[in-house]
């Protein structure tokens, strides 16, 4: 049975470039129901059926040899153990109890406005934070490339770093799902953006924006609503 703390914080932290990013939750517990490997294809993913059992190990995206044991790091590339290979081109990976996203999938499976928003560490995975009816993820995005990590979990601290913004634009935590009926990633640019999105998809969850800033625990509790029922 899927369960989870959600304890709201709503505090700043500042980055390099001194932009301020919000906390997140402290807990957060979810289900994987993704049997632990390799997904090569989406369609081995859609079977729930890995291609491979082979053994990986997380890499910190900035420091690609440095092995991560942190169980909830969000953003991360992958290696084989053996031989030390960074792996490249599947879909996801269930690892260590959660399920990873490929961020060049996902790119790839975006549409319009979304498409736009540019993805460093293509090689890298996101980790699923939430999983039902949509697969939900978050993430540093910007237009002009920055996807920095997800959410960091653990002890309520953002795991890994954001880093620096190499494209020099202001980047921004926003939330992403998957749809599996409509087999696409969704990106929440903004408030507006999320709130059209729930008008024509979820129109039992509708919400009046004020501006166009969009808090993420905002979003986290209506997807985590959406996927409970």
């Amino acid at each position: 049975m899927k369960y989870f703390t959600l304890i709201i914080l709503l505090s700043f932290a500042q980055n390099s470039y001194g932009q301020e990013i919000e906390s997140v939750p402290e807990e957060i517990y979810v289900d994987n129901t993704y049997p632990e490997g390799i997904y090569r294809t989406y369609r081995s993913f859609q079977r729930k059926t890995p291609n491979s059992t082979k053994v990986v190990e997380a890499r910190n995206v900035f420091k690609p040899k440095q092995k991560i044991t942190d169980p909830f790091i969000d953003n991360c590339y992958f290696n084989y153990k053996r031989p030390d290979k960074r792996v490249k081109d599947v879909f996801a990976i269930s690892y260590n109890g959660s399920l990873y996203l490929s961020v060049k999938a996902m790119k790839k499976m975006m549409e319009g406005k979304d498409k736009k928003q540019q993805i460093d560490f293509k090689d890298s995975f996101l980790r699923v934070v939430d999983q039902g009816r949509y697969l939900y993820l978050e993430g540093y995005f910007s237009k002009r490339g920055g996807i920095g990590i997800g959410i960091g979990i653990g002890l309520g601290t953002v795991a890994a770093g954001t880093g620096g913004n190499r494209s020099g634009a202001r980047e921004e935590m926003k939330g992403l799902v998957f749809d599996f009926d409509r087999e696409i990633f969704e990106l929440f640019r903004d408030c507006p953006d999320f709130r059209d999105w729930l008008d024509e998809y979820n129109p039992q969850s509708p919400i009046d924006c004020d501006s166009k800033r969009l808090p993420m625990e905002f979003v986290r509790e209506i997807i985590f609503e959406l996927n409970a029922l």
